[in-house]
């Protein structure tokens, strides 16, 4: 004896609201007060790199909910909701374009996972440009849905003896 299921077909606008009903049940669980991720391991973890201004105002004008900013070597976190996150990442656009650099528009940037970003980190252009160093710059801001630890920004801050190129070591200056 076989027994009968019967399979329900969906029309396209029913996989649209079940897909984004998902897709929204995912990201509320993602953002609840057990995040899967450190602090540590998103800021290690492999990020994507913005490569249009669209692309970097569309990321400031989606930040939602709250998130943790830490302006890096202060030591200093604040948490801030989305909209203060929208402001200081244009804020610093506009910093970078007031500059006239060439064709730099915006702080070079990096997002963990850009559709729903849980950690976002901006670079000063004017602090990534020597050819001579050997190490890579600190971030000018890191935005993270995961709070910092004082420990984990303490470790993870290039120290200043690092900081110099290659010419300097090589002179002992």
């Amino acid at each position: 004896m076989t027994a009968k299921v019967k399979i329900k077909s969906y029309n396209q606008e029913e996989l649209l609201i079940i897909a984004f009903k998902t897709k929204m049940t995912t990201f509320n669980e993602k953002q609840d007060d057990h995040p899967s991720y450190s602090f540590t391991q998103l800021f290690r973890g492999t990020l994507r790199g913005l490569r249009t201004e669209e692309e970097y105002e569309a990321l400031a004008k989606s930040s939602v909910g709250t998130w943790f900013a830490s302006k890096f070597g202060d030591g200093d976190v604040k948490k801030i909701d989305g909209s203060e996150v929208c402001r200081m990442l244009l804020e610093s656009k506009d910093m970078v374009k007031k500059r006239n650099m060439l064709n730099i528009t915006f702080p070079y940037t990096y997002v963990a996972n850009p559709e729903e970003p849980q950690m976002i980190k901006i670079y000063d252009p004017l602090q990534c440009g020597s050819g001579c160093s050997t190490s890579s710059p600190d971030p000018w801001w890191v935005f993270s849905r995961v709070e910092p630890a004082e420990e984990e920004l303490r470790d993870l801050m290039t120290p200043k003896e690092e900081k110099s190129g290659i010419v300097s070591r090589l002179f002992g200056r």
